[in-house]
């Protein structure tokens, strides 16, 4: 066998990513970041896709930053970063990484996860700026650093 062959558990693996990249892309969505709430990690103009992830399979974790609806006012869409979460009651403490530009949970509460649209993972646009976003860690929030 030529040494640039796939074996057969090989093959399977990489099909097995393949199939499991797509269906992450099909569940996830576009998100323009607007505002200044989340610099410098994001900024005003970059793109980010989010995945719904199934509730009773994934928990949100500190670090990760998410999207939702606001819940004081579900018309409007808000991308921030979990600071922590109450495993009890099962609500989220959003905070945005920069709190002098930044209406969070300071401001409305926490979140509970039905407002979850998404776990941001990955910013797409601009090319430069382009790179995975989880596993980031948090940046100028003043939390000390919850990765």
């Amino acid at each position: 066998m030529s040494a640039n062959c796939l074996t057969a558990p090989r093959w399977a693996a990489v099909a097995g990513l393949g199939v499991v990249a797509v269906l992450i892309l099909r569940r996830s969505t576009r998100f323009e970041v607007q505002g200044q709430s989340m610099t410098p990690t994001l900024e005003p103009g970059d793109y980010v896709l989010a995945t719904a992830l199934p509730q009773r399979l994934c928990r949100p974790r500190p670090g990760w930053i998410v999207v939702a609806r606001r819940p004081d006012r579900p018309g409007l869409t808000v991308i921030k970063r979990v600071a922590a979460v109450d495993h009890g009651g099962g609500g989220l403490i959003l905070l945005g990484d920069n709190p002098e530009g930044s209406s969070d949970s300071r401001e409305f509460g926490s979140l509970a996860r039905r407002h979850l649209l998404g776990v941001a993972w990955l910013r797409y646009w601009p090319p430069w700026r382009a790179g995975l976003l989880l596993g980031r860690a948090q940046r100028g929030s003043g939390m000390g650093g919850t990765g």
